[in-house]
């Protein structure tokens, strides 16, 4: 839309690229903000999102909102109001009018709030169901069938598999040739510990580990879908 490239024809080389590239500069703004340095940093050198940060596939853009999301549940429970209610909206609609797969991004969220026992004033759980569903209109709004149909084509192949099938250890055994399996073995590993001290590391790691766990119950897999649990971990 910035660059007027109306035509699948007219797409670029340059923007196919920038768009991922931009998504995967901003998750590290966003893994800073959650984590500090230590998440930007392991978000930088993490292998898969590196690679898929010049890929022209909706992942980072997902993953992006999806931290986004994350920041917002977290940052609320130490300053409750509508300021974060809002965003956290803005970001749940983005991340349904990216990919049809956010629906196990907010399974998991609701997970890791009721584990970490937090807290939420219904006026602002409303306000965030409001603004994501009018977000996620406005970006669907000549495509609303469509984005209820891809819904259905992804659950049909979460339980077939269709071409794409694989078994549940898909994941862990794609992730292990280029390192990033350490980010699921660090991840586990703080969250054992820190756990019983921090509530932020209850909901983090809850949060990691349903997304985990949803996508390898799922019998499609591709290597992309790694992304957005590897930065949960991360």
């Amino acid at each position: 839309w910035i660059a007027r490239q109306w035509r699948y024809v007219d797409l670029s080389e340059w923007t196919l690229r920038v768009i991922p590239a931009l998504a995967g500069l901003a998750l590290v703004m966003v893994s800073f903000a959650i984590g500090r340095l230590a998440a930007a940093l392991f978000t930088v050198v993490s292998p898969i999102l590196v690679y898929y940060s010049r890929y022209y596939i909706p992942e980072m853009l997902l993953v992006l909102f999806s931290a986004g999301l994350i920041l917002c549940l977290v940052e609320y429970q130490k300053s409750p109001g509508f300021r974060w209610a809002l965003a956290g909206g803005a970001c749940a609609g983005l991340m349904f009018a990216t990919k049809e797969t956010a629906v196990l991004v907010f399974v998991a969220s609701a997970a890791a709030c009721i584990a970490a026992r937090y807290r939420f004033r219904p006026t602002d759980l409303g306000i965030l169901a409001i603004v994501a569903v009018l977000t996620a209109a406005a970006l669907l709004r000549s495509n609303s069938g469509e984005a209820v149909q891809s819904l259905a084509i992804y659950a049909g192949r979460a339980s077939s598999g269709g071409r794409q099938a694989h078994p549940w250890f898909y994941y862990v055994d794609a992730l292990t040739p280029a390192g990033d399996a350490f980010w699921l073995l660090a991840g586990v590993a703080a969250f054992a510990v820190l756990a019983r001290r921090q509530r932020i590391a209850v909901f983090l790691g809850t949060h990691a580990a349903v997304l985990t766990l949803l996508y390898s119950a799922s019998a499609y897999k591709t290597p992309w879908c790694a992304s957005g649990m590897t930065h949960a971990w991360i």
